[in-house]
């Protein structure tokens, strides 16, 4: 039952990430879609598939993956501060002359 949870919660999130994806002007969204579906590929071999060894293997996908999405999300994050601090500091400039 919380294999199904789970595989919810990021399929959920992968929806959020293709709606971000669709408006926005950046390549972050779309590096962090591709992780998540990724993870969520990953979860539905990991429900059909019942061996050991390579269910450990596809679950090291998933976490790493998330990693990967959290990643990119702070790199956006990042530059998009940057962009904005750019932005205000030449703002500033062009108003003091």
């Amino acid at each position: 039952m919380t294999a199904q949870r789970l595989l919810f919660s990021d399929t959920l999130c992968l929806i959020g990430l293709f709606c971000l994806c669709w408006k926005a002007p950046h390549p972050w969204p779309l590096w962090a879609a591709g992780l998540q579906l990724l993870a969520v590929m990953t979860e539905v071999s990991v429900l059909f598939l019942r061996t050991g060894t390579l269910r450990w293997t596809l679950l090291t996908v998933v976490a790493l993956s998330g990693y990967g999405v959290l990643l990119v999300l702070w790199i956006g994050t990042f530059a998009a501060a940057r962009r904005r601090f750019r932005v205000r500091s030449q703002s500033v400039a062009e108003s003091s002359e």
